[in-house]
């Protein structure tokens, strides 16, 4: 288990909550060495979390992850969503495609967004921290963008903190409060 971070933490405990709901998990995880495929049988019951190395954190990581909501075309699919995630600024430019190509396939997405920010906190500091190359106002466009595509093609969206759905609301303007 991953527990070590904080997405692998609340990974763990999300499929562990809902395996004793009584649901089948399959987890879509990062390739890596020293990981390997398993599966845990949560209680003693029949309900299984699987967790398959299918991804890497590259741009191809994106499309293996496509790839398998093609094959599997699950019932519901949770993302959880980090710019980082799959590399740099180009990847999280991408990123919005796996929501909108499960929702073609038919497939309910919630999306787990994490990280919060306020648009006021994107200036030349977080430009610099973060390594981009554009202007203040453009990163600030990229975000609403990218967040609203997310937004749109989610059944629903989860967040940690009720700043976090506050901003995405009030500020970004990406999603009803209800979608939350």
């Amino acid at each position: 288990h991953a527990k070590n971070t904080g997405v692998g933490s609340y990974s763990y405990y999300l499929c562990t909550a809902l395996a004793k709901e009584g649901m089948d998990i399959e987890v879509w995880s990062q390739k890596g060495e020293g990981l390997l495929e398993y599966v845990d049988t949560i209680d003693g019951s029949n309900n299984k979390i699987t967790v398959k190395r299918v991804w890497s954190k590259n741009i191809d990581g994106l499309f293996s992850l496509i790839k398998m909501i093609w094959h599997k075309k699950p019932k519901v699919l949770h993302i959880q969503h980090e710019f980082s995630i799959f590399g740099g600024a180009f990847s999280a430019v991408l990123s919005p495609l796996l929501p909108i190509f499960a929702r073609v396939l038919g497939v309910k997405v919630v999306t787990t967004m994490h990280g919060g920010f306020g648009l006021d906190q994107i200036d030349s500091s977080f430009i610099k921290e973060n390594g981009y190359n554009i202007p203040p106002f453009m990163v600030k466009l990229a975000f609403i963008f990218i967040f609203g595509l997310i937004a749109h093609s989610s059944n629903k969206i989860i967040v940690h903190e009720h700043f976090q759905k506050d901003e995405l609301v009030d500020e970004f303007k990406i999603a009803p409060a209800s979608k939350f």
